[in-house]
This record gives C-alpha cells, sequence and structure tokens, in this order.
C-alpha cells in the first residue's frame, strides 16, 4: 500500500506562522509534523509516499528529499492551482495501483491503519473515512452511518442535524473512486465527495477511530499539542528537562519545576524563569531575566533581557497570543528578534571585500 500525503494548502487559519513555514513542517517537540506522519505509517509496511505540493513546496521539499534518509520512497506532486484535496489524489491516477492511503498534512493520530485496512478490504469499500466523535457537535462535515458503517448522510454546516461523527483527514481509497471526482473543478474530499457517496449510494464505509487525533487548524493547536506531547513524555520519563541541557545556565537548570524542552545550540542564560512548561526550538537565544510559561520558541529566535512570554507562540520577531490566535511583528530588535545563520566562507568573503575597498581607497583608486 502507499501513501498519499496532502500538504498543499496555504494553511490561511494559521498564518502568519504558514506564511515561511508549510503547515506539514511546523514542529512538534522540534521535529517536524509530516515526519511524525511518516514514522507512524512505516510502521505498518508503508515505504512510498507521494506528498502534494503548493505552498512553499520548496521547504518540505528540501527536507525530506526523496526520502532516503528517513528509509522510504517519495515524490511530490507540484499544484500549480489549488483545487481542494480532491483534485489532489484525481491528478495522479498512475498512482492507484493499489489500495492508497490518504493523509492529511496537518492531522496526527496513533490510527492502527492494520485495523483500518481490514476494515476496508471486508466491506469492499472504494472509499473508507477514519472517523472520531462530534464531541463538540459541530456542524462541520457530520456524518451519519447505518449498523454496518456505511455512509447515508452528511451535514456540512448546517443548523437542527446532529450527526456523531466528523471525519478525520485519513481515507483508504481504491481507484474506482476517481471515476466520481470531475477534472479541473474545485472538489473535496469531505463536502464534495461525502454529497457523491449519498447521492449515489455508493459503498463507502466510516471506520471510528477512539485512539489519539490530533489536528492543527490554529495556532492554539499547535501550542497544545507540542506542551501536551512534552508533559505525557515526562511522565514516561521521569524526568523533567529534554533535549539539549548544555546550553541551559545552572541556575536555571536547578530551578525548573515543569517540563522544558530545549533545542540544539540553543542558549539560556541565567535569571531566566520557567513559570510553566515550554519548548525551545533550535539556535534559540533567552536573554537574561526573562519568563518563559506555556509558550513555544520556534528556531532561529533571539528573546531578550526581562520579556515575559506567556501562552505564547514566537517565531523570529512575531508573536503570537494562543488565547486570542492575534500576532504581532516586534519591530524592536531588543525585544524579539530573528538569529541569522552567517556561513564562515560568506564572512570570510565580506571582510576580504572590506579590505579590498580600504586599501582601494588608501591608494586613491
Amino acid at each position: 500500500m502507499k501513501g498519499l500525503i496532502l500538504g498543499a494548502g496555504i494553511g490561511s487559519r494559521l498564518q502568519p506562522l504558514t506564511n515561511e513555514i508549510p503547515a506539514p513542517m511546523l514542529p512538534i517537540l522540534n521535529k517536524p509534523l509530516i515526519l511524525y506522519i511518516i514514522e507512524h505509517l512505516k510502521k505498518f509496511g508503508i515505504g512510498e509516499y507521494k506528498i502534494s505540493l503548493h505552498h512553499l513546496p520548496e521547504v518540505i521539499d528540501s527536507y525530506l528529499g526523496d526520502g532516503e534518509e528517513y528509509d522510504v520512497k517519495i515524490s511530490y506532486s507540484l499544484e500549480k492551482d489549488l483545487l481542494e484535496t480532491g483534485h489532489s489524489i484525481k491528478r495522479i491516477p498512475s498512482y492507484f495501483d493499489d489500495t492508497i492511503l490518504i493523509h492529511y498534512g496537518n492531522v496526527l493520530t496513533n490510527i492502527d491503519l492494520t485495523e483500518f485496512l481490514y476494515f476496508h478490504k471486508q466491506r469492499k469499500s472504494i472509499f473508507s473515512y477514519a472517523v472520531i466523535e462530534n464531541q463538540l457537535l459541530k456542524n462541520v462535515n457530520e456524518i451519519s452511518i447505518d449498523e454496518k458503517s456505511r455512509i447515508v448522510d452528511f451535514n456540512f454546516r448546517e443548523t437542527g442535524i446532529k450527526y456523531p461523527f466528523i471525519p478525520a483527514g485519513i481515507f483508504l481509497a481504491e481507484k474506482e473512486i476517481l471515476d466520481y471526482i470531475p477534472s479541473n473543478k474545485k472538489f473535496s474530499l469531505e463536502e464534495d465527495l461525502l454529497k457523491t457517496i449519498c447521492d449515489n449510494k455508493l459503498p463507502a464505509f466510516a471506520f471510528i477511530h477512539k485512539g489519539d487525533y490530533y489536528k492543527i487548524q490554529y495556532p492554539k493547536d499547535l501550542l497544545e499539542i507540542n506542551l501536551q506531547i512534552l508533559k505525557l513524555l515526562a511522565i514516561a520519563e521521569g524526568k523533567l528537562v529534554f533535549g539539549n541541557k548544555n546550553g541551559i545556565s545552572k541556575d536555571v537548570l536547578n530551578s525548573i519545576n515543569s517540563p522544558v524542552f530545549v533545542g540544539e545550540n540553543s542558549t539560556v542564560n541565567k535569571n531566566v524563569v520557567f513559570k510553566g512548561p515550554a519548548v525551545i526550538g533550535d539556535d534559540v537565544i533567552i536573554d537574561e531575566g526573562s519568563t518563559i510559561s506555556n509558550s513555544l520558541i520556534l528556531n532561529n529566535t533571539y528573546i531578550g533581557k526581562n520579556i515575559e512570554i506567556e501562552n505564547a507562540i514566537v517565531y523570529k520577531n512575531l508573536c503570537i497570543n494562543t488565547r486570542s490566535d492575534y500576532g504581532i511583528y516586534v519591530t524592536d530588535s531588543f525585544v524579539l528578534a530573528p538569529i541569522v545563520k552567517i556561513k564562515l566562507s560568506d564572512k570570510l568573503k565580506e571582510i576580504s571585500f572590506r579590505l579590498i575597498d580600504i586599501i582601494l581607497s588608501l591608494l586613491g583608486l
């Protein structure tokens, strides 16, 4: 079985974070979400992947490459126009030589794919949805199923009707489903395909997933999954500090009483206080006297002296309050700033050019 990861979306609800980082590359404990997805699917024998790309494709491509580093095979489907998730599978019919596992690029679960595939094959389904319970009773893509788990109705943002399940963003598909997806037209795997399935009474089924489920749709979701997994890790391993301990000032290290993850090449200076759990990315500097609580600091970020960060995501000079999903860019580099890596060779070239300029000016040339 092959895998298709849908990573083309702009991630508008995650902006401005996704202006520089595509949603599948957003980090969980400093590792991109898409890598967690691949590692989970690989456990069930999926070794070949196609990833749909559109927004910032070079970021994903340059990180994953052909997949050799991760012992999988990866190719890409570059979409010039965004025509929804249905178009992403319609445009690659040659990839369908067997059942295909389709996975949203902003979803993380511990779904048992062996059980899901057995469910799909046993019912001779042409398209199966992994679904979760609609606990909040939101009117978004709700699904109704019969006693055999066949999809019989759906409700898309309607009022007055409440169905118990919603799609989890993971699907199993047979090539036959492509006959019901139009070409060169916006068509989603949820609203549009569900309507087609119900209108045509197609053999499509819903597999109920009762395990872990995370969907990163808003900045607060990204913070929540990072802190939740960090807390679980702390409980499992019985310790509080993870990652690069050497970068933490000794007085700070001795005062930590909540889980903290610190990335590579990061520095936490003296008198910094962690009042709550925190995840610190790679190449981060937190200067003296600052306070960090329930926050995520992404790579290449400088936090100045005596700055208080709480319930926030910070990336370079961007600070997002996750309670309001409101972000601001800070122009004072003594408060927040990006850390720019400079190659030694580039620095030497710059120095050489300056020396040449000085010599030429002294010679009057």
